[in-house]
């Protein structure tokens, strides 16, 4: 399972790494002369340092340090804005996490790692937002989840559980919802909400998936309403906007659900409260 980046971003991106490879060079030619402590401890010992590598473009590697002066976490930054990989560390000196940042947002590869070296996670970040494949781990290397995320939302969740040397897996979905408001003043507005469901078919597996959703009365919060009024059958490659009526001029709850009705399982039910508030008793 691959994260699929188009092909008008492969450029930027290889130019991106292209400079991160000679920041680098650049870093390790920093001198002592051009590092500071920028601060402390309230036991005065040194909390940050700050290299300059291009003080006119304002290029800047830190370096932050636990109370007992072992190493933290060290970034560069330009123009104010956190580039290139990220690191932290474990008080004993071990990788914590690594990550890369571009333009002082989260993109491209990131991992985890347990304090005895093993990977602990790996995600992928694209402008700031997870994208793709994301694993958990445990220390023995096994899976322990994997989810798939969509422009920052999760839409596929898989749990691993292992019990006397037996796989346990389950499986869950997550739409995309969008809801515009969630304040109504006139009885003749409508709800206005967006759903999508951009699971890649090598999950979906050829099954189907159908939204179903209705406005519910404040004493059915947090019930499951088995068969709701209205649905969408949802094709992973489509985005769907609807706008809903308000059955009574009273605050209530969009109530909505994911469902296989060939395997009859239903998945992520989901309740927003919608408050009415009406414009001719508020002016009186």
């Amino acid at each position: 399972m691959k994260m699929e980046i188009n092909e008008q971003s492969k450029l930027p991106r290889f130019i991106f790494y292209l400079l991160l490879t000679i920041l680098g060079i650049f870093i390790s030619k920093c001198k002592p002369e051009n590092c500071k402590i920028v601060d402390y401890y309230e036991n005065k010992s040194p909390k940050m340092s700050m290299c300059a590598i291009d003080e006119k473009k304002a290029q800047y590697c830190y370096k932050t340090f636990f109370e007992d002066q072992s190493i933290k976490s060290q970034f560069c930054m330009f123009n104010n804005k956190i580039e290139g990989e990220f690191i932290r560390y474990y008080k004993s000196g071990e990788i914590e996490s690594k990550s890369n940042y571009m333009n002082g947002l989260l993109d491209g590869l990131e991992l985890e790692f347990y304090e005895s070296g093993e990977t602990k996670s790996k995600s992928y970040n694209l402008n700031g937002k997870a994208q793709g494949d994301s694993f958990e781990y445990l220390k023995d290397g096994r899976i322990s989840n994997y989810n798939y995320f969509f422009d920052g939302h999760v839409v596929y969740i898989k749990t691993y559980k292992y019990d006397l040397g037996k796989e346990i897996v389950s499986e869950g979905f997550r739409p995309i919802v969008d809801i515009k408001q969630d304040t109504v003043y006139n009885i003749d507005d409508s709800l206005e909400f967006y759903v999508s469901f951009p699971v890649p078919d090598s999950l979906l597996l050829g099954r189907e998936f159908t939204f179903a959703y209705q406005m519910k009365p404040m004493s059915l919060k947090d019930s499951v309403i088995l068969e709701p009024i209205h649905e969408i059958l949802l094709d992973s490659k489509k985005s769907y906007h609807r706008e809903l009526k308000l059955e009574e001029p009273v605050t209530q709850i969009f109530y909505y659900h994911l469902i296989n009705k060939k395997e009859g399982e239903i998945f992520d039910p989901f309740d927003k409260i919608i408050t009415f508030i009406d414009k001719d008793k508020k002016k009186q």
